[in-house]
C-alpha cells in the first residue's frame, strides 16, 4: 500500500491457530515445526491428554508428569481435602457434584483462582456434610 496523506494506521496482529485454538507458536515452543492441526490433537507423552488441552491447563505435551489431574482426596475429620497439579498460567477451577445420577445437578465451583498459580495445590472442603463427594477439576486460559 502507499501513504498519500499525513495520518494514523492502526495494525492489529492475530495469532496462528491450530486446531481446537491451539497457538502455533507454542505448538513450535514445544517441537512442533509442521501440520500443526495434527500436532495440537496429538498426545506425543502418552499421558492421556492431547496437545491442545496442554495449551489449555498450561502443562507441557511433552512431559507425562505435567498433567491437569486431582492426584488425591482424603476424607478426614467432616472435611474432604483435595490435591492436584497443573500448569501455572492458567485458571483452574475446583468442582464438586454430590450427585452424579441425577441429570439435572450442576456442577457448583468450590474454588477457583488467578494465574500464576502453583503447579500442585491443595482445597480443604469444608461445606460436605458427608463422606459422598464427586471432584473435577478443569482450567482454561
Amino acid at each position: 500500500f502507499s501513504v498519500t496523506a499525513a495520518g494514523t494506521l492502526a495494525v492489529t496482529f492475530a495469532e496462528n491457530l491450530a486446531t481446537n485454538l491451539t497457538p502455533q507458536w507454542w505448538l513450535a515452543t514445544n517441537g512442533w515445526t509442521g501440520d500443526f492441526d495434527a500436532a495440537a490433537t496429538n498426545d506425543v507423552d502418552g499421558d492421556g491428554v492431547p496437545a491442545w488441552l496442554e495449551y489449555r491447563a498450561d502443562t507441557i505435551p511433552t512431559d507425562k508428569s505435567s498433567v491437569l489431574r486431582i492426584t488425591n482426596i482424603v476424607w478426614e475429620s467432616g472435611n474432604h481435602w483435595v490435591g492436584w497439579t497443573g500448569g501455572r498460567q492458567a485458571w483452574q477451577f475446583l468442582e464438586y457434584a454430590d450427585d452424579l445420577l441425577d441429570t439435572s445437578a450442576v456442577w457448583g465451583v468450590l474454588w477457583s483462582n488467578q494465574p500464576p498459580n502453583a503447579t500442585s495445590t491443595n482445597f480443604m472442603d469444608s461445606t460436605t456434610t458427608n463422606a459422598r463427594r464427586f471432584y473435577r477439576i478443569r482450567s482454561c486460559r
